[in-house]
């Protein structure tokens, strides 16, 4: 099992992978999720870890479920 800190930075990981896999810039996943591009740059470069609720907003944006993404940082 993953320690905190290791699963948080899989989060940022998985963010900018999945924003990726769609084509989608740092603006426009901002956008969608109705978040600050700055914070999505944080997440990505794991320099914060988002809230739950902008962990939710995130995963909704990339059409993926919170549960889901949280799964896969798990996974590693």
């Amino acid at each position: 099992m993953q320690s905190p800190e290791e699963l948080a930075s899989c989060v940022g990981d998985l963010i900018k992978a999945k924003r990726t896999e769609l084509g989608l810039s740092r603006e426009q996943l901002a956008v969608r999720a109705g978040l600050d591009r700055s914070s999505i740059s944080l997440y990505e470069s794991n320099k914060r870890v988002p809230t739950i609720t902008s962990a939710a907003r995130v995963a909704k944006a990339l059409e993926i479920k919170l549960s889901e993404q949280i799964r896969q940082a798990e996974d590693g």
